[in-house]
């Protein structure tokens, strides 16, 4: 099951959306008691529109998002190959405790409404040793991954890209 969100984002009513179309889901299972979740994610994609001819992916991510990737200069010399990458994709997951699972950050190269981007997600998940009685941790479990996401996603882009954000 998924629920998603566009447009008009606002946590309190993702977050009440979710918690109803959990319980629905239970209260629709026919043996409620035999009813298991295999796993549980909160995912949030984000995107900034990035000139990619104008600026290399990876100086994007050090001066804007503060986060550091990196290749051997080394490589690049004698010029017959470009140091920006045309495809870029970079994932990491770290365990977390509370929630419990795995937070994951994903970064790509892409577009946004037509425009070149930078995208990234933000994932929390739980899997069946993590999850919480359903329907009724779910709110709260929801909560904590979300309280984390959130963490997550304003130390990432503090600063100018803050700014650019709040603009929009």
């Amino acid at each position: 099951m998924t629920v998603n969100e566009t447009d008009g984002y606002t946590w309190d009513d993702f977050k009440n959306r979710c918690v109803k179309a959990v319980e629905n889901l239970f209260n629709a299972h026919p043996a409620k008691q035999k009813f298991t979740v295999q796993d549980l994610t909160l995912r949030y994609i984000d995107a900034v529109e990035v000139d990619f001819t104008q600026e290399s992916v990876f100086k994007f991510l050090k001066e804007k998002m503060k986060t550091e990737i990196s290749l051997p200069v080394a490589l690049f010399n004698g010029g017959r190959v470009n140091g920006n990458p045309k495809v870029f994709n970079w994932q990491a997951s770290f365990p977390h405790e509370d929630p419990g699972g795995l937070v994951t950050l994903r970064f790509a190269v892409g577009q946004r409404r037509g425009k070149p981007a930078l995208i990234w997600e933000t994932l929390v998940q739980a899997d069946r040793d993590q999850i919480p009685a359903i329907p009724d941790g779910f709110s709260t479990w929801v909560g904590k991954a979300h309280d984390l996401t959130d963490d997550w996603f304003f130390k990432l882009i503090e600063g100018d890209l803050e700014r650019r954000f709040s603009g929009e």
